[in-house]
């Protein structure tokens, strides 16, 4: 889902998301994902875990299933750095830790920049 460039401030109060997203999550074979922009490790981290708590809390909604099952985060850093690999890996742990998407909580992407390095350093991702 990708309503504002991220979650949006109002997303569920528009009626095409509000009679939409409970379809799609009643469909066994479809988990919905919330869009997270990082702008490349350089955008406040604050606010990208805010987003992050945001499509979270629609777990806590009981009008409909809002519920995401995990956070797409684009604009991944393609070239490794330690400030970059940190960033990610916060941002990979805390949306793993969101009781809100129901303990699937799936990440994607796995930086390019985190699999280059764990590459080159002979190491593996632990998921």
């Amino acid at each position: 889902m990708n309503p504002d460039s991220g979650p949006g401030t109002n997303t569920l109060s528009d009626p095409n998301y509000a009679r939409e997203l409970p379809k799609l999550n009643s469909r066994k074979n479809v988990q919905t994902i919330g869009y997270v922009r990082t702008t490349w490790a350089t955008r406040n981290i604050s606010d990208v875990l805010q987003d992050v708590s945001t499509y979270s809390s629609w777990a806590e909604n009981k009008t409909a299933d809002y519920q995401v099952h995990g956070i797409f985060y684009d604009e991944a850093p393609s070239t490794y750095s330690s400030e970059t690999a940190a960033f990610m890996k916060t941002l990979d742990q805390y949306a793993k830790a969101q009781v809100g998407f129901g303990g699937i909580n799936f990440v994607l992407p796995l930086s390019i920049s985190l699999i280059s390095a764990r590459s080159q350093s002979g190491s593996h991702p632990k998921r």
